[in-house]
């Protein structure tokens, strides 16, 4: 849904099309907030984005078009995400494979990315590789992953001839950096900031909302919810709370329907674990066949 039927269906539901005692630009900010707030609440929706690896690079950068990660893998292969508090207790004072360095200086084959805040920027990479066979020695495991590359080609991309002999060699970049064919791929939620807004800064009435379709009507929900919020002589708290509850409402939905698993699918039915009740011959029932559940036959008289 563009920002132009957003605020549209807004103005007509606040019944000021000529935007007199809302103006458009106003509305424009409560649906930018809307938006905001929804993927604060619902964490959907979700992107993906690939950066690639490099040599001796102890973070990784999440990109601008992430807001919160939900999960990295590392050529195909899932990374484990762990917190620095855990990696303190885990090498808590001198580690004797690597002396006085600690986690935060390891080097080798990436194992952990340390979150410590959902929104954060940049997360450690532990180890962090600093040699072509720190990556190689994945080669094979990432070989066997579905969609990946055969080994044969997998790990780096040549940059430079810094000899002139025609052999070419990795070379580091201008920090110390080299360039592999390695990637990592990150899955979060998106970013809408300034979803709605050009290079000046200025709200564009074409921009589509990242939201789905069937989702898009939060965000006039959530537009008529600030606009009667407002502080003035239209203030009013009743109008603004039916909206916010229709709001929350759809954001619950959207959690509830959006979360899959394997019951989402079958729903259930026909599983082995369930089982139909049967009438069995009780005190109250002296009389008549008594069925097996089991089978679905009738028991024999001895059995009755």
């Amino acid at each position: 849904m563009q920002l132009s039927d957003i605020t549209d269906r807004a103005s007509r539901l606040l019944q000021d099309r000529d935007y007199r005692r809302w103006e458009l630009l106003e509305l424009q900010l409560y649906v930018e907030d809307a938006q905001q707030e929804w993927l604060r609440l619902t964490e959907y929706p979700r992107t993906k984005a690939t950066l690639p690896v490099n040599l001796n690079e102890k973070e990784l950068a999440i990109p601008e078009n992430i807001s919160s990660v939900k999960q990295v893998r590392l050529q195909g292969m899932q990374m484990s995400r762990t917190t620095s508090s855990a990696l303190d207790e885990q090498y808590r004072g001198e580690h004797p494979s690597y002396g006085t360095l600690g986690w935060r200086h390891l080097e080798g084959t990436p194992v952990y990315l340390v979150q410590d805040e959902r929104t954060q920027r940049s997360l450690p990479i532990v180890p962090y590789p600093t040699e072509a066979t720190h990556l190689s020695s994945m080669t094979n495991a990432a070989a066997a992953a579905p969609g990946a590359e055969p080994e044969s080609g997998m790990l780096f991309v040549v940059l430079s001839d810094p000899d002139g002999d025609g052999i070419l060699e990795m070379a580091p970049d201008d920090n110390g950096l080299i360039a592999t064919e390695w990637y990592w791929e990150i899955e979060g939620v998106i970013s809408a900031k300034n979803q709605f807004r050009d290079e000046n800064n200025a709200f564009v009435i074409s921009k589509e909302s990242v939201l789905p379709a069937m989702y898009a009507e939060a965000l006039v929900y959530g537009c008529l919810e600030r606009a009667y919020y407002k502080e003035n002589e239209l203030r009013n708290l009743n109008k603004s709370q039916l909206w916010r509850s229709k709001f929350l409402q759809m954001a619950q939905d959207c959690q509830s329907r959006e979360g899959q698993n394997a019951l989402s699918h079958t729903t259930g039915a026909n599983q082995k674990f369930m089982s139909v009740p049967f009438p069995k011959r009780s005190f109250y029932r002296s009389s008549g066949p008594v069925w097996s559940p089991q089978t679905l036959t009738v028991e024999s008289n001895d059995n009755a």
